[in-house]
């Protein structure tokens, strides 16, 4: 439990970058861009995301469950992990090709051609994104300060280089090589450890297992990035734009809130392997209170903060953003139960045909809503789909967790998250009438108020173990810093 403590705050730390740099760069760049310049650019990397999900297969997910399984056995990991580069590498340049025909035979893209073969880089580089063998070893120290490098020179460029809106091939650039960047120094640590070695290889065992991850990768993100390239496909740019701020906004948090799946990953492969199923009810036990106390006040807290929350990180320009934000506030919640169900439980579980059903199914559930919401509602639609999607594929999850590791879900746990936030109410009431017209004074007054009764109540009323837990852990780390 010590190395998942010590996993876990590094991870927090990885998440808090994950979450800040997005806002930071999304911040400065929507007041300069706009929301047309915004939801171009957001095309354009979705585009690009698909091509680097075909070059990736399944080898996220798999390698990660693989070189936990394996990696007390130096020889096996070593081999592994050179089969694993080997497919990358030949499905990378596979990829990388298709998406040279694909930039010079589609012609509605002739007027942004120069950023999509900045974009293409994604695609070349993908298969130095080894992201997977550092979880497997559960090195987030490394993974934690490569990103913090990264991250910080991508920002600095940002600010020097988009000044206006036809700065925008510089603010996909930066984009891009936040991206490139890691896989760059992904590769260089790996090849110091000195786990790649082309020789004896098995490659041919691999390809029934990552094709079917793959299968359940590709329809997760059918409903995760493919919603951005249907609603262009559907509507406009602009329209892209605020549905962007949108989904930024709400999902702002959720790297925090699936930070302790991200550690737990490794933790229930191998007592799933071990068929420990009490050490394995408490892990899930401590994964399903952590989501839900963190994501329950989130999600009120959005709801409510919406507007005020678009027009800081925003801009004016984005208060069509705000509706749609709304919508998707129980997004945190929900997302963060699918990764417990399906990819903490199922995933680890080698059940990956049921996650497959399940993603599957809300793969067809959005495509439909979409065609069905977004010419009519736009990005309100656009919202209600991604919410329909996302609650399918968690009920299905969380009946195949149920099914086969006997699994049940806390109401009454809930019930005391959920009441200390019906104080939330009168609060922003309070807030904005004492401070009309003042939003970043009503989000951080009405917020930090929220915040600290809801943790009061936690830690000292309820006595909630989880957030005694945490409380405990940030404060030895503090103490031994």
């Amino acid at each position: 439990m010590n190395g998942i403590k010590k996993n876990f705050i590094f991870n927090i730390a990885l998440t808090l970058l994950n979450s800040i740099f997005p806002v930071v760069v999304f911040s400065y760049t929507a007041r300069i861009m706009g929301p047309v310049y915004i939801g171009r650019a957001q095309f354009i990397l979705s585009i690009a995301q698909y091509f680097c999900l075909f070059a990736s297969l399944g080898i996220p997910f798999y390698g990660i469950r693989e070189v936990a399984r394996i990696k007390d056995n130096p020889q096996l990991l070593s081999k592994f992990t050179s089969e694993m580069l080997t497919i990358s590498i030949a499905t990378s340049i596979l990829m990388s090709l298709a998406f040279y025909v694909f930039i010079l035979n589609v012609t509605f893209i002739s007027k942004d051609i120069n950023a999509y073969w900045i974009a293409s880089l994604m695609v070349s580089l993908n298969f130095f994104a080894v992201d997977w063998f550092f979880s497997g070893i559960q090195d987030f120290k490394f993974i934690t300060i490569r990103s913090l490098m990264v991250k910080l020179t991508c920002v600095v460029l940002v600010v020097l280089t988009v000044k206006e809106p036809n700065d925008f091939l510089w603010y996909v650039s930066v984009l891009v090589l936040a991206t490139v960047g890691n896989n760059l120094l992904n590769i260089q640590a790996l090849k110091k450890k000195g786990h790649i070695k082309f020789q004896g290889l098995d490659i041919k065992r691999h390809f029934k297992p990552v094709l079917l991850i793959f299968g359940t990768s590709l329809a997760i993100s059918l409903y995760q990035v493919f919603d951005t390239i249907l609603l262009r496909l559907l509507s406009n740019d602009e329209t892209v734009g605020y549905y962007v701020a949108a989904v930024k906004i709400n999902k702002l948090v959720l790297p925090f809130i699936i930070s302790l799946g991200t550690v737990l990953i490794p933790a229930i492969s191998g007592i799933i392997g071990k068929n420990d199923k009490t050490a394995l009810n408490k892990l899930i036990s401590i994964s399903f209170s952590f989501i839900s106390l963190v994501s329950i006040p989130i999600g009120v807290l959005f709801f409510l903060y919406a507007g005020e929350i678009i027009a800081l990180f925003s801009g004016d320009q984005f208060t069509s953003a705000i509706i749609a934000a709304k919508i998707m506030s129980p997004l945190c919640f929900i997302i963060g139960l699918s990764n417990l169900y399906g990819l903490q439980i199922l995933t680890s579980a080698k059940k990956d045909k049921e996650v497959l059903f399940s993603v599957i199914g809300g793969v067809i559930i959005s495509i439909c809503l979409n065609v069905i919401l977004v010419p009519i509602y736009k990005q309100n639609g656009a919202a209600w789909a991604n919410i329909g999607c996302e609650l399918f594929v968690t009920a299905v999850a969380f009946y195949y967790a149920r099914k086969f590791f006997s699994i049940g879900f806390n109401y009454k746990y809930l019930g005391t998250l959920i009441l200390p936030c019906l104080f939330f109410v009168p609060i922003y009431i309070l807030v904005t009438s004492l401070f009309p017209h003042k939003d970043i004074v009503v989000l951080l007054a009405g917020v930090f108020i929220s915040i600290l009764l809801y943790f009061i109540v936690q830690l000292f009323l309820l006595k909630n173990e989880i957030a005694l837990m945490i409380m405990n852990t940030v404060k030895n780390s503090v103490i031994k810093a």
